[in-house]
């Protein structure tokens, strides 16, 4: 690739190169609105206007992470409960936390070409999308930030000496880990870390034990304080070793399966064999890494590893952007993954015509890599926009539910699951908006579905058109012959006649 020289400017056209990224790729956020439990967060963050130890308080509506309920009080005083507001300012964090994860490749021994691409890369990875589409996933991005922070004022420690810089390391674990408790598994990245500046062990001990500490105290606080929380649910959750081990390699192949695109047959909600295949893939060329002592590969693979664990209990594919957010952290190591597998391909072939490959076939590489994440992140929108829709029309806003939906199969029909034609169906009879367009395509995509056939026959049969109507009722019959279970397809059909 391009030979970059390290200096300040560098790193300011970096950061310029960073925000021009993100402005052109997630500006459309800020239209995007509220997405299920914003609004409930919203609440929280005005009533802790006026007590501000309603923060630590485990009588909050979501209780659990200090550092991202400081975040939501201050962010209050300034947006309020405007959601354009929160969503400019999560991708300004998603923006810094991609130029912080740059630095710390850097300065953890990484050459410049590798640490500017993987933080490029992490930038617009699609892989973990729905933690900077959604207001509450905040905390994932905050996470990253005060995690990323220990580590580097951990490595200043272990080079200098000067405990300021240990303090430094402490006070950011904190944050990290009252951000999401998941930044636990930092401590033992930490001590690999150590180990690879070759101190003496009992040296690596002492210089671990405050931070050690620290994630003692701050776990032992969050299980006790924050008991009935629905991640200390999940942790406590007794695990069934075969499902543990499917998880973990289904979401370490779900890392590179929508890594800078999202397959048209890809499932966001459910694991494919191939995925778990991949997964399985990535943990025998993690082991290659290993034996064949290529520190920094295997130093961030080993991140992956770790970053994993904290999820492998939770709930994976109960919404329809799968387990989108849980992947956020621990794609920072698969960035650094792809960027030094990629310098390494080019450097490799490009022997015979070095400055054709570096300086040709390297940047339009990564330009196509860019290029796709940035397509696949726009088509990703369509899940959020549903999922906001979905979440409106439930709570009592049919209109502007249906809305939100419109607009995501506008935005990308195909990533749009069946059952936002249902609910965009009843809740626009219920007003009197039916989008007749979208679903005229529905029922050519889905000719013979009893429940479109029943929705847009009811739609048709209430038309002042008197031929529409007849047409209606002979898509209702349709519907009504086609459905297995015809005493509960009528009961359906009756609400969505009352709607």
């Amino acid at each position: 690739m391009l030979r970059i020289p390290e200096k300040k400017t560098t790193w300011v056209l970096y950061g310029i190169l960073m925000v021009f990224l993100s402005q052109i790729t997630f500006s459309s956020l800020s239209t995007h609105l509220l997405h299920t439990h914003d609004d409930e967060y919203f609440l929280d963050g005005a009533r802790s206007q006026n007590n501000l130890s309603f923060i630590v308080s485990p009588d909050r509506i979501y209780p659990g992470r200090p550092t991202f309920n400081f975040y939501l009080w201050l962010t209050y005083k300034l947006c309020q409960e405007d959601p354009a507001c929160y969503h400019v300012l999560q991708v300004g964090l998603h923006t810094v936390a991609s130029l912080l994860l740059a630095l710390a490749f850097r300065r953890l021994g990484a050459s410049l070409e590798v640490s500017l691409i993987a933080g490029l890369l992490f930038l617009m990875n699609v892989a973990h999308f729905r933690a900077i589409h959604w207001i509450s996933c905040t905390s994932y991005v905050l996470a990253l930030i005060t995690g990323l922070t220990a580590i580097i004022c951990f490595h200043q420690h272990l080079n200098s000496g000067r405990y300021k810089w240990l303090l430094g390391a402490a006070v950011a674990l904190m944050a990290a880990l009252f951000s999401h408790a998941s930044t636990v598994a930092i401590v033992p990245f930490l001590f690999l870390l150590a180990r690879r500046q070759k101190l003496p062990f009992r040296k690596t001990l002492f210089s671990l034990f405050p931070l050690v500490c620290v994630a003692a105290s701050c776990l032992a606080v969050l299980m006790l304080v924050y008991a009935n929380t629905p991640q200390n649910t999940a942790i406590l959750k007794t695990p069934r070793p075969f499902e543990v081990i499917q998880t973990l390699f289904w979401l370490w192949g779900r890392l590179f399966t929508t890594a800078h695109w999202l397959p048209e047959n890809l499932n966001l909600r459910q694991s494919a064999s191939w995925e778990i295949a991949i997964g399985l893939l990535f943990s025998v060329s993690l082991i290659a890494l290993i034996l064949r002592k290529k520190p920094q590969p295997a130093q961030w693979a080993t991140w992956s590893v770790l970053l994993m664990l904290p999820f492998l209990t939770a709930d994976l594919g109960a919404n329809a952007s799968g387990p989108s957010r849980y992947l956020y952290l621990p794609s920072a190591g698969r960035s650094f993954l792809l960027a030094w597998g990629l310098v390494q391909l080019i450097n490799r072939m490009g022997k015979p015509f070095p400055n054709l490959y570096r300086k040709i076939i390297g940047p339009i590489v990564l330009m196509l890599l860019l290029s796709a994440s940035f397509w696949t992140l726009k088509r990703a929108e369509a899940i959020s926009l549903y999922q906001s829709g979905r979440s409106y029309i439930a709570k009592g806003n049919p209109d502007l539910g249906s809305e939100q939906i419109a607009r995501a199969f506008a935005q990308a029909r195909e990533l749009v699951p069946f059952d936002a034609y249902l609910r965009m169906g009843t809740s626009s009879l219920a007003f009197g908006k039916f989008h007749t367009h979208i679903f005229e395509d529905a029922l050519k995509r889905f000719p013979n579905d009893p429940q479109l056939l029943m929705v847009t026959g009811i739609a048709a049969s209430l038309d002042e058109d008197a031929k529409k109507r007849k047409t209606g009722t002979k898509q209702i019959l349709k519907a009504l012959n086609r459905a297995e279970d015809k005493k509960q397809f009528r009961m359906y059909a009756g609400l969505t006649y009352q709607n």
